[in-house]
């Protein structure tokens, strides 16, 4: 029962992530010292997905506007991969 209630507790407590609309997410831009928080960086992309239930869907069953925020989702997560392997790519 405890940990029932602890989870309960958990839940009501837990921060509420609002999702990014397509305007914030290509708005998103990246320095060198975007490299540090990558995992970050990947992580809330990804919850971004996920928050707009697009996280795992295919492409070809998501709307045109569906598919632009997936498009620039993907993009700023291998920008980041590509850019973060390449010291040179954000100077």
């Amino acid at each position: 029962m405890k940990t029932i209630a602890f989870a309960l507790l958990l839940l009501a407590t837990a921060p509420v992530q609002a999702q990014a609309t397509y305007e914030q997410l290509m708005n998103v831009k990246f320095t060198d010292r975007s490299c540090s928080m990558i995992d970050q960086w990947v992580t809330w992309t990804e919850t971004q997905l996920r928050l707009k239930g697009l996280l795992g869907v295919d492409p070809e069953k998501m709307s045109n506007e569906d598919r632009l925020y997936n498009v620039r989702a993907r993009s700023i997560i291998w920008a980041l991969r590509i850019g973060c392997s390449n010291p040179d790519r954000y100077k």
